[in-house]
């Protein structure tokens, strides 16, 4: 029992882990490069981003399950920490920009969940699956929920004008993912064996997935449908529902490609485990971390010109700089980040 949850907390750390730093290599695209690659977006908004969410709800607690504790999480783990470090960055993008600071423009993106996206979705997400948790364990109405939630979420984006508050639309779409590491977690039993094999087919469809989206779906207007479209014979809502559909397949696929191939992987790779396990730290530092390394290699005169090393080279600095910061900030300020002393 202690070896299969030993071996299950590896995988989900190194899943975490992995999907951190490619989240960090999409911002170092997107500051330093400009944009994103297609495979570094696919991989963050495919793959990484659901895979957070999917841990999310694979760790949650149905049977023992406790209201207080879990809005204690949300207040130490997310709440307290965005503010903070929300806060910091905020300032030091304005005083390197040289911008006038709109007091009042801050409070508003802050206290309204607009500096963040990820966290505040996360936010969202854990405080809806709280309440759903206090209401039934019922494993038939808490899917049912959730994928009520999400079409609750997906409506929100669909109709309501952008940006919404807290970015509650994103919160409740994710609450799908959530609700596939609930099952996952109830039936990992079944789900878990043939590995092997497994990870060679969630691979193949993967790619196959990918080069249907970079050969065929690119350069079309499948990505920039509008309301009065029409591609391929087929009306704008229709084309939206496939894009949603094409979404939910790619990522479900990416998260069982993660699973699968992490899964045979031995445990104790320190350095994967580490950022895992501390990918919330990693995530609240690495948007303000990218931002001023990029600002100091464009004032050394290493801009960007089409040269991806210096771009991996920024990205390497990140991480270790991000590693050096995690380590120092546990182990002195815990309290930043909602963790203890021993975390």
């Amino acid at each position: 029992m202690t070896s299969t949850l030993q071996n299950r907390i590896s995988w989900l750390d190194y899943g975490k882990g992995l999907s951190m730093l490619i989240i960090i290599l999409f911002h170092t695209d997107i500051y330093y490069v400009g944009e994103s690659s297609f495979l570094v977006d696919l991989l963050f908004f495919h793959t990484s981003i659901a895979f957070f969410f999917f841990a999310s709800g694979y760790t949650a607690k149905i049977e023992n399950f406790n209201f207080k504790n879990s809005i204690t999480y949300i207040i130490k783990r997310l709440l307290i920490p965005y503010f903070i470090f929300s806060t910091l960055i905020y300032i030091a993008k304005f005083l390197l920009r040289g911008w006038e600071m709109v007091v009042f423009t801050m409070l508003y993106e802050i206290f309204g969940g607009l500096a963040s996206w990820f966290i505040a979705s996360l936010v969202v997400s854990r405080l809806a699956l709280s309440i759903i948790l206090k209401l039934t364990k019922n494993i038939f109405l808490i899917t049912a929920s959730c994928l009520l939630l999400s079409a609750v979420g997906f409506v929100m984006t669909q109709y309501l004008e952008a940006p919404i508050l807290w970015y509650a639309n994103y919160g409740l779409m994710s609450m799908f993912y959530i609700c596939l590491g609930i099952i996952f977690r109830k039936r990992e039993a079944i789900l878990g064996n043939k590995i092997k094999c497994q990870a060679f087919i969630s691979t193949i469809f993967y790619i196959i997935f990918v080069l249907i989206d970079l050969y065929i779906l690119k350069d079309s207007q499948w990505h920039y449908v509008c309301s009065s479209s029409y591609i391929y014979g087929l009306k704008a809502g229709q084309v939206i529902l496939l894009r949603v559909v094409y979404y939910l397949i790619t990522s479900i696929l990416g998260i069982w490609m993660i699973i699968s191939l992490l899964k045979l992987m031995p445990a104790g790779i320190k350095s994967l485990s580490y950022v895992g396990r501390n990918s919330l730290t990693y995530y609240y530092l690495n948007g303000g971390v990218v931002f001023i390394l990029t600002f100091i290699f464009n004032k050394i005169g290493l801009v960007y010109d089409g040269n991806y090393f210096f771009a991996l080279l920024l990205f390497i600095f990140v991480v270790i700089i991000l590693s050096i910061s995690s380590n120092l900030i546990h182990r002195f300020a815990p309290w930043m980040v909602g963790a203890s002393r021993n975390y």
